[in-house]
């Protein structure tokens, strides 16, 4: 069981604004909050950490305190860790860096564009920087991404199954091919 402050005592229901204690109606709640948000998300969000944390902001704010800002304790799922806390924010910078060094990978073929945007997205993956929602937050961002370089992505186009094994595949090997697969096929 986690107790890092996150949660309340002796459960693993995160800590959240509607008091609720009980992980499944958390759950519920913040899966109805979020597709209302998902509507309303600015479209001038920055390809920056910043602008990252403000898509996440935006999407939890009205669920837990923390939204938008990088977790405090390290965390893991199936028995690995994600990105030590203490080394999230610069991490999420180095990412930021190197997404801007590319030029936000504008002027890209439809095929280069999914090889480096499934790389970033496997490392923003391996960084995990918020406690919960680092998924939704990130496919808001990989279609922020794509647009921006003149791409489009249809998310209704990508299996959640086979994002989360391109997900857990990538973390596990370092290997983005399936992640490069999974967006590609998500490409009009």
């Amino acid at each position: 069981m986690i107790d890092d402050g996150y949660v309340y005592p002796a459960t693993q229901t995160l800590i959240n604004k509607q008091g609720i204690r009980d992980a499944g109606q958390l759950q519920k709640f913040e899966r109805r909050v979020f597709v209302v948000r998902l509507e309303t998300l600015p479209k001038q969000i920055q390809l920056t950490a910043n602008g990252y944390h403000q898509i996440h902001r935006h999407f939890f704010q009205d669920v837990y305190e923390w939204a938008g800002k990088d977790r405090t304790v390290d965390i893991r799922k199936s028995g690995s860790y994600f990105c030590r806390a203490i080394y999230v924010g610069p991490e999420l910078e180095k990412r930021f860096e190197a997404i801007r060094s590319e030029n936000g990978l504008q002027g890209l073929r439809a095929d280069r564009f999914a090889y480096r945007a499934a790389e970033h997205v496997a490392e923003l993956k391996a960084i995990h920087p918020f406690r919960e929602g680092n998924g939704r937050t990130l496919r808001a961002f990989l279609g922020i991404l794509a647009e921006r370089a003149g791409h489009a992505i249809d998310m209704t186009r990508i299996d959640p199954k086979a994002w989360n094994d391109a997900s857990r595949e990538s973390f596990r090997s370092g290997d983005s091919t399936f992640m490069r697969e999974v967006i590609s096929g998500a490409m009009a």
